[in-house]
């Protein structure tokens, strides 16, 4: 009898799970449906405000985020069409919204936007988890190594002392990947501090559009780097451009 409820109950709960999971995306078809039939018809703010309401509940297409940017550029959110803009060329891997972006930056003295370091960096983070695999494996047929040859009584040290650098290099990898990502100055006259604090010296104070590498985190500041030099800014200031 017990067995008979509990398949019950399962049948029940995995049923509610599955038609929830229809009704909201049916949900959001519909609404990127009526989006985009606004954006066809030039109503380009009600478009952008269906846009933003999926985007915020973690719903996009690639087509999407790129129409949201030609909006915000329509509607002199420069900052705000860079970030989408920057999204849409991390899911498309399309050139030419690289070209974009360094059209926008160069037209409003933006810095942070070089399209090698771009390249690199967005390539880095698709196969950051394959890199990660790789080092593994060298660690491991390097352990199998110096087992062999300590049963062998030949001198397995080097093999040891090559597993150790390549398991640093693995867990480095994976620090990396975790921390560094790009971020857009969402606001203007942000201030880029040379400390984690607010009572720390100001070292500039920069419009929004601009673009930082984020390196680390430390309570409510990023730590970025941009112009050769490392500085902080508070979290709120900065839209990290990952999804």
């Amino acid at each position: 009898m017990q067995r008979v409820i509990l398949k019950i109950l399962y049948t029940f709960f995995f049923s509610t799970f599955i038609f929830s999971s229809a009704i909201r995306a049916q949900d959001s078809s519909f609404r990127l449906q009526q989006a985009d039939s606004l954006f066809k018809t030039k109503q380009y703010t009600q478009a952008l405000e269906l846009y933003r309401t999926m985007f915020e509940q973690n719903q996009y297409t690639p087509a999407m985020l790129l129409k949201m940017a030609f909006i915000e550029e329509g509607l002199a959110e420069t900052g705000q069409a860079l970030y989408h803009l920057n999204l849409y060329y991390n899911v498309s891997h399309d050139p030419a919204a690289l070209e974009k972006m360094q059209e926008l930056a160069g037209k409003y003295g933006l810095k942070g936007y070089d399209m090698e370091e771009s390249v690199l960096l967005t390539y880095y983070h698709d196969y950051h988890r394959y890199i990660s695999v790789g080092l593994g494996a060298i660690v491991f047929f390097l352990l199998a190594l110096a087992i062999y040859l300590n049963a062998k009584n030949s001198k397995p040290l080097p093999a040891i002392i090559g597993a150790l650098i390549f398991a640093l290099l693995l867990g480095l990898n994976v620090n990396v990947a975790e921390q560094i990502s790009t971020g857009i100055i969402a606001e203007s006259r942000t201030y880029l501090m040379e400390g984690p604090s607010a009572g720390a010296p100001v070292a500039k104070v920069l419009e929004g559009g601009h673009r930082v590498m984020i390196i680390g985190h430390e309570d409510v500041w990023l730590h970025v780097y941009m112009d050769g030099k490392y500085f902080f800014i508070k979290e709120g200031s900065v839209l990290p451009v990952t999804l």
